[in-house]
């Protein structure tokens, strides 16, 4: 089977690994794979293969930065210009151009939309795979992204119609018969979720495949904290998180020593506040060996990756989190009890007194660590990328191919 593995949107480099991580799976098993990645330059970081084919996604990304975060899938689709008609058949030719390259049987999608309703205008299966967010619900009406108190069903409405609208055009402009519900072409089909169920960002939806998370491959700096605490924390917020130095000053006066890597410069400013129980690293930490280190708080953006290699060693989690993606994990982690985000004051503010009070109830919550702990080892014996051979698994059977 030929398949071509897409990942569109999204910065993060999580998606280019479950596709890569898939794709080596599928190739051992006699699949020829070639990719479609928003950024090519992952296929270096993660060392593909010279021999693969790289591709340029073609991207239908925002088009105005300071609008409002989506409230669902649907109206993800049009926060990026999906009713520009023009735009959006650019993109869809650029996706054809790939197809007609790689001659896919099999396109894998990782938060490829686009890519996938090219599949549906080209006649190609397509097969999604990603983390909770990235595979939402295929639910009637949709979930919506924030947690809120209701939903609104005449708002979601609204924004499935204008999707259906828009869709529709492009499929006449392309010679397909129109479609009673747009969104079943970007979530419908055979689906693979890489994370763990109790995890996912939506919660209580049976009727979906988990197969649990699949995660870059060990390596980074050996974890070392610069000074004998009895309190060592491990910080990934980036460097300009408006939390970082306080959270730092925080842990430098309870006496705790701090190893910090911020995926970028650290202002002069920044370092003076972390104190001498401070050190930076430049390069990503090895997570997997926190806990032999003796790491007994990890303080992060709520990534998914971050929060996993955590609570797969037991430790407890202190999130911030940066967009909405990583605030539904959030939620969904404080309702597990394996987590506590930094809260606001009623002034808005977040101060050294709720850090202090967030980190202490981490440290010396029982129930807290003791929910960490039962975590670690419920999943002791999962292998991290077992995922990739679950996802194979589905792929061949449900698209009942062969190899090549």
């Amino acid at each position: 089977m030929n398949v071509l593995m897409a990942w569109e949107l999204g910065a993060g480099l999580a998606h280019a690994v479950v596709l890569h991580l898939t794709g080596q799976e599928l190739t051992s098993r006699g699949h020829a794979v070639s990719y479609a990645l928003r950024n090519t330059e992952t296929a270096k970081t993660l060392h593909f293969d010279e021999n693969t084919a790289v591709y340029q996604a073609p991207v239908m990304g925002v088009v105005r930065p300071d609008q409002s975060a989506a409230y669902d899938y649907a109206d993800l689709l049009l926060v990026r210009a999906y009713e520009d008609l023009k735009r959006l058949q650019s993109r869809i030719d650029g996706w054809m151009a790939i197809y007609e390259q790689t001659k896919p049987d099999l396109v894998v999608t990782d938060h490829a939309p686009c890519a996938r309703l090219a599949c549906h205008i080209a006649g190609i299966t397509s097969h999604m795979v990603g983390n909770g967010f990235a595979v939402p619900p295929w639910s009637k009406p949709l979930h919506p992204f924030q947690h809120e108190p209701g939903r609104h069903p005449a708002r979601q409405q609204t924004y499935e119609n204008r999707l259906d609208r828009a869709i529709n055009k492009v499929l006449a402009l392309n010679h397909k018969p129109p479609v009673a519900r747009a969104i079943d072409i970007f979530l419908g089909g055979h689906r693979s979720i890489t994370m763990f169920e109790e995890l996912d960002n939506y919660g209580g939806r049976p009727d979906d495949s988990f197969c649990g998370p699949v995660m870059q491959l060990p390596g980074g700096a050996v974890p070392h904290w610069p000074a004998d605490s009895t309190i060592r924390v491990f910080i990934y917020l980036y460097a300009d998180a408006p939390v970082l130095p306080a959270v730092l000053n925080v842990l430098n006066d309870m006496g705790a020593s701090s190893l910090v890597y911020a995926g970028g410069t650290v202002s002069d400013q920044t370092v003076k506040t972390a104190g001498p129980l401070a050190q930076f690293s430049e390069v990503p930490v090895d997570l997997a060996h926190l806990k032999s280190a003796g790491c007994n708080l990890v303080v992060c953006q709520g990534g998914a990756s971050t929060v996993v290699s955590a609570l797969l060693q037991g430790i407890p989690v202190m999130t911030y989190p940066r967009h909405v993606e990583q605030g539904m994990l959030c939620k969904r982690l404080e309702q597990a009890n394996l987590s506590r985000t930094i809260r606001r004051e009623e002034s808005g503010e977040i101060t050294a007194r709720t850090i202090r009070e967030t980190v202490l109830s981490l440290l010396e919550g029982k129930p807290v660590r003791a929910a960490a702990q039962a975590f670690a080892k419920k999943y002791q014996a999962h292998e991290i990328n077992q995922g990739t051979k679950f996802i194979a698994d589905e792929i061949e059977q449900n698209h009942r191919v062969k190899s090549v």
